[in-house]
């Protein structure tokens, strides 16, 4: 029980430090990922963010992509495109 403790104190704080980091390094970052069917082309859900906010967007994404493909449709993909913000 403590070595779980431990372990999900560490992966918060890990988790936590990469936002910090990708704010503080490259805030003008964003990301956008897109689950899609590939027979249709048809976008089923979006994720998108800038500097912090794209940490873990991908994965997220493809968390996304398995929910859908459980439900019994497997025609699903992941595209993700990534770019830089200007500054204002």
């Amino acid at each position: 029980m403590k070595q779980l403790s431990v372990l999900t104190i560490t992966s918060l704080f890990l988790s936590s430090c990469a936002n910090i980091a990708m704010g503080i390094i490259a805030p003008n970052q964003c990301t956008k990922c897109e689950v899609y069917n590939t027979s249709t082309q048809k976008v089923l859900k979006t994720f998108e963010g800038c500097g912090s906010e794209n940490v873990g967007l991908e994965e997220d994404a493809k968390v996304a992509a398995y929910e859908i493909m459980k439900k019994g449709n497997c025609q699903i993909r992941v595209r993700c495109n990534s770019w830089k913000k200007e500054t204002e």
